[in-house]
């Protein structure tokens, strides 16, 4: 059992890795998409400075906002190259070993039991922890009746037989047989004192089981809550993107109708840069609360 939560520990730190990575390469993905409008804004403030509609500060200002997105995606390969030697590290691989990252940061579906009270009962019957915590309960108090049991008189039954004479064929035979009661009375108070001492043993464990216990029933009710509150966040997150692209695309009609200088356009991209990064944290988020809840409920093993 103790092997197993070390392995449990060991799988989580991994998943953990895992996520890391996952996160560092979307992450990449949404810095060449900011890359891409970027490009595109700063090709459209040209073409406006250049035709006399716009000024040219507009362009000046386009030209920096898309130089600070291609630092930030250098930054981003650089993260991500890093999150993935680190997963190496972890799943005990060579350095440059390839790894194909399958998963993607979507919240998809959950084999577990997500109401509080449920996982908590679910978490007893699954935690490995608390399995050797019991277990080793359970042999303190198998220790306890075998010193009480030296209280129990004993009875031994010995016995042997043999052959002896001149010759083979007038051997005569002899027995004996001995039966043994021994009731123990007075041992100096040792048995006493063992019991004793047996007994606090056991109501140390006992408390160290009760405690594991409820560290355990609490977990996983935390895990299921931060679980359904992750999901909530990636929800909120989407939403929070499509309304900054949104207001790009409207910032972008504005801007190109000569109406609105590249300062909208700007501030707009840096919206949908935040809530692309926004959507990237909470679905890390719900990865994390994903590996966490598996961890709490004692199922690190089926996670996939």
């Amino acid at each position: 059992m103790a092997a197993r939560a070390a392995g449990e520990i060991a799988g989580a730190t991994a998943g953990l890795a895992y996520l890391r990575a996952l996160s560092a390469v979307e992450t990449v993905r949404a810095r060449q998409a900011d890359s891409t409008i970027a490009a595109q804004l700063l090709d459209q403030a040209r073409q406006l400075v250049a035709a006399g509609v716009s000024p040219a500060i507009d362009a000046t200002r386009s030209e920096v906002s898309f130089a600070a997105v291609r630092t930030q995606l250098e930054v981003a390969r650089n993260a991500a190259d890093r999150a993935r030697l680190d997963l190496l590290r972890a799943l005990d691989l060579p350095s440059d070993a390839r790894v194909a990252l399958a998963d993607s940061l979507g919240t998809g579906t959950l084999d577990l039991p997500l109401d509080p009270d449920s996982a908590a009962a679910f978490a007893r019957t699954h935690r490995a922890e608390l399995a050797a915590e019991h277990a080793r309960t359970e042999a303190a108090h198998r220790s306890l009746g075998a010193i009480r049991a030296e209280y129990l008189p004993s009875l031994g039954l010995t016995g042997a037989y043999q052959q002896t004479g001149q010759e083979t064929g007038s051997l005569s035979g002899s027995y004996n047989v001995q039966l043994q009661l021994t009731v123990p009375i007075l041992d100096g108070f040792r048995r006493q004192n063992r019991v004793k001492e047996q007994n606090l043993r056991v109501s140390v464990q006992e408390i160290r089981e009760h405690d594991l216990v409820n560290q355990v029933e609490t977990e996983a009710r935390q895990a299921v809550l931060d679980l359904a509150s992750a999901r909530q966040q990636v929800a909120i997150a989407g939403e929070r993107l499509h309304l900054a692209e949104q207001e790009l695309s409207q910032a972008q009609q504005r801007f190109q109708a000569g109406v609105a200088g590249s300062v909208e356009t700007t501030n707009a991209q840096s919206s949908v840069i935040a809530a692309r990064d926004a959507l990237i944290q909470a679905r890390v988020n719900f990865g994390t609360a994903r590996v966490g809840a598996y961890r709490a409920l004692g199922v690190i093993d089926q996670l996939h």
